[in-house]
């Protein structure tokens, strides 16, 4: 992951200082700050799949350790509970695991703020094609899909929300937006990768 970014999203730049990109100018998401290890692809990717869609359980610790590598937690945005990015009980059941929670875990075990996976849960899943939709049609499609399931964990807190994928920004941008309506303090978003347009680059 280049070393620039949209200071807010996380945008990566290939060129120049490190500043807000012009989407989060014209419309700045509900969560504080946005950060991946690594731009998608190559071994990360395969890494991803794999443990996603093919049970590579064992995929996780080396995804974890590259996220920890990286150093993307910094000191200044410590959570006080960390909440893998949940999925629906349809695909909870199907998959068997949530690929989040077992890298959250990973990532997490020997550190001292808590993982949750309790506090937020998932409704739908919205359209599955996000990233074919516009921006607004996006946050239509997974308006309302998630739900706080323990507010009184959630009043006062600040929050990490972790996920392996940030892709369009749309599905984690709403369960910042339902922490932050359910009291958080903030919300800051880490992801193992991020896919990046081909006209970012």
């Amino acid at each position: 992951m280049p070393e620039t970014t949209c200071t807010l999203c996380g945008r990566p730049y290939w060129s120049g200082p490190s500043h807000w990109c012009g989407n989060c100018l014209s419309s700045p998401p509900p969560y504080q700050s946005a950060r991946a290890a690594v731009v998608y692809g190559g071994e990360a990717a395969h890494s991803i799949l794999k443990l996603k869609y093919h049970g590579g359980l064992n995929q996780a610790a080396a995804l974890a350790a590259l996220f920890c590598e990286r150093d993307v937690i910094k000191t200044e945005t410590l959570a006080d509970i960390v909440i893998p990015m949940p999925l629906t009980a349809e695909r909870l059941a199907r998959r068997g695991f949530n690929q989040a929670a077992e890298l959250a875990a990973e990532v997490f075990g020997e550190k001292s703020v808590p993982v949750s996976e309790r506090i937020l849960e998932r409704t739908h899943d919205g359209h599955r094609r996000l990233a074919a939709l516009s921006a607004k049609e996006r946050r239509q499609a997974v308006k309302g899909c998630f739900r706080v399931a323990a507010p009184q964990e959630v009043r006062g807190a600040a929050i990490m929300l972790f996920d392996d994928i940030l892709t369009t920004g749309s599905t984690a941008g709403e369960a910042a937006r339902t922490l932050m309506e359910g009291g958080a303090t903030r919300v800051d978003i880490r992801t193992i990768a991020r896919t990046v347009p081909a006209q970012w680059r």
